[in-house]
């Protein structure tokens, strides 16, 4: 190792004088650029304006159909929380004397809000707080992450026009093996939905969920789930069975996808004069050019304690300038056993600030 000479004539001058080195001045540690933010969560704003084009039951009109914003980080090394905010439309209007009638109101829910335990070991993972149960797969995914304007008429007939999202305690264990096998339990208050009511702390909704995977090949995977739950309707009791499929064909080759989705849905209780009621939807997305979308769709459901039916058949297609952004043009076509039919052409642009949890399968 060789010593500059500068170093040595320093030392031989402080030793002949007797003075002994003074220590450097402590510095305070400068964190990094990935530091400053690590308290800080990751933060979206989701954004869906739509024009109503043509509606022969109702008005055209533009509108801020919804404002989301959502909120994610980890709390700790055990606990990761997430919260969703949402602005919508309420669907009322102000009479007040002196306003202009038809002006727009906007109310605030908290659509999930929940902390999940996953480095529980064996397979095991809790969650606490306000989510969507583990009903299906499309109403466990937000609007925004659809592909298509909103929810398919069996999922908002059931469960409400944003699906089953209520306040609860959720597990699931992931069974040991090659093979994925997810069970999940869920009991939830849900309690003024369109088919349970008055579900409380000790009288919940009760859900059970059993979902696994097929790789068929490189370019194509399946998830097939059943699901059933249990709760109070009223004084009575309801029960709903369901069975999802989603099959993804993704090639690898840019342009290229395609992605079926169908769930069905048969409802019953105990409440004298209720009827077995069934819904299912049936939807294939396919894309035809690396940001264009096709999506064709059939709604049926029978809305439940009723003899009411509404079928919707339609599509849209949709062009995704980026993750962050699209375009979609939608014509649906409704029909039922209480209503005239009507046709909807709605044009929706919606895009996203900030960073958003991935899209389940």
């Amino acid at each position: 190792m060789t010593v500059p000479i500068q170093s040595i004539v320093a030392g031989a001058a402080m030793a002949l004088s007797g003075a002994t080195a003074e220590p450097p001045e402590p510095q305070d540690p400068q964190p990094s650029q990935p530091a400053k933010n690590v308290f800080n969560p990751q933060m979206s704003i989701v954004t869906d304006f739509r024009g109503i084009l043509i509606d022969n039951h109702g008005e055209k009109e533009w509108k801020l159909n919804e404002l989301e914003f959502g909120f994610a980080a980890d709390v700790d090394p055990f606990l990761r929380a997430e919260a969703y905010i949402s602005v919508h439309k309420s669907g009322h209007h102000h009479h007040e004397e002196g306003m202009e009638e038809g002006l727009d109101e906007y109310e605030i829910e908290i659509e999930e809000a929940f902390g999940v335990y996953s480095g529980l070991g064996g397979g095991w993972q809790v969650k606490l707080g306000k989510f969507a149960g583990a009903v299906g797969r499309i109403q466990r995914n937000h609007i925004d992450q659809l592909n298509f304007l909103d929810y398919p008429f069996v999922i908002q007939d059931l469960f409400g026009d944003h699906g089953l999202r209520a306040p609860g305690v959720h597990a699931s264990y992931l069974f040991p093996g090659q093979q994925f096998l997810e069970l999940t339990l869920e009991a939830v208050q849900a309690e003024d939905g369109p088919l349970f009511e008055h579900a409380k702390l000790d009288k919940p909704v009760w859900i059970g969920r059993l979902r696994t995977f097929f790789d068929f090949s490189e370019d194509l995977s399946a998830q097939l789930g059943g699901s059933i739950l249990t709760g109070p309707r009223d004084e009575d009791r309801a029960t709903v069975f369901g069975l999802d499929y989603t099959m993804k064909w993704q090639p690898g080759q840019k342009g290229q996808s395609a992605v079926f989705e169908a769930e069905a849905y048969w409802a019953n209780s105990n409440e004298p004069g209720f009827s077995s009621t069934f819904g299912a939807f049936a939807a294939l997305t396919y894309q035809v050019a690396p940001r264009v979308f096709l999506t064709g769709r059939f709604d049926y459901s029978e809305l439940p304690g009723t003899s009411d039916v509404r079928r919707g058949f339609g599509g849209n297609v949709t062009y995704r300038l980026s993750e962050f952004q699209l375009l979609r043009l939608e014509l649906m076509r409704i029909t039922s056993n209480f209503d005239d039919p009507r046709t909807v052409l709605t044009f929706q642009f919606q895009y996203l600030i900030g960073a958003h949890p991935a899209h389940k399968y």
